[in-house]
């Protein structure tokens, strides 16, 4: 356990040389189990505001104005009450917290694989997914901390206000997440999801650290050369944004 929280704090304080101590061998039990119960923490800063009446209450009305577009007529109070009761609460609660364990466990592990074809592909030499997969684990430790910082922000702010103005479910989905980056200064109904999203992906500060220590690490660890490194990052970056960009065609 302090081995690799001494990994960790050489590779904070300097990703090339605290990735040489990184190699096959190294021990990532502990560091996913740290990293996973750090996912739980930043969820629980936003769990007490969907659950909250406040939210219910928007996200209900914003459902029922588009099923009634559609023709369809529900009252409120009989959707209040299927979203109100204890049944739907601990699903949601449930869902939220085993999404956030899943979201990391898919990142580790795809992750890792992709690193891997991304290395045969621009030919970066013999580097084993065991290696790689410990490079994602060590790397993913800046964007765990950017979710606890970005839950923290959320919920010491004016949330409710930001739930009171949403006008759909996208502007919604917005008043439980920050923007920690370039984004924030944007609008995204004005300037587009898709758009919104990409200046919000690739320049969240949090990504970006991830990203570089992933290029150290492929370089430090792997003995990859520091421009095919770079080539592999880059290319990695853009992969790992088309999930992101996916799931917005069905919102």
């Amino acid at each position: 356990m302090f081995k690799s929280l001494l990994i960790w704090k050489k590779i904070l304080a300097s990703p090339s040389e605290g990735f040489r101590d990184v190699n096959e061998n190294t021990k990532v039990f502990v560091p996913i189990v740290f990293i996973l119960i750090l996912a739980l923490v930043a969820v629980s800063f936003v769990v007490p505001i969907t659950t909250s009446k406040v939210y219910l209450d928007k996200s209900i009305s914003l459902q029922l104005a588009k099923m009634k577009a559609k023709g369809m007529n529900i009252s409120m109070e009989q959707a209040r009450r299927g979203a109100e009761s204890g049944v739907t609460r601990t699903i949601t609660i449930v869902s939220a917290y085993a999404g956030s364990i899943i979201v990391y466990l898919v990142t580790f592990y795809v992750g890792a694989f992709v690193l891997w074809l991304l290395v045969k592909i621009f030919r970066g030499g013999e580097i084993s997914y065991k290696l790689l997969f410990r490079i994602v684990v060590f790397s993913a430790i800046v964007t765990v901390v950017g979710g606890v910082v970005s839950g923290l922000i959320v919920y010491f702010s004016d949330w409710k206000g930001a739930v009171a103005s949403a006008t759909n479910v996208m502007e919604l989905g917005d008043a439980v997440k920050t923007n920690l980056s370039i984004a924030a200064f944007f609008n995204r109904t004005a300037l587009g999801k898709f758009p919104f999203y990409l200046i919000d992906y690739f320049t969240n500060i949090f990504n970006i650290l991830y990203f570089v220590l992933v290029y150290y690490g492929l370089v430090a660890a792997g003995k990859i050369r520091s421009n095919r490194a770079l080539g592999i990052v880059i290319t990695f970056g853009i992969v790992s944004a088309v999930p992101g960009l996916v799931s917005l065609f069905f919102v």
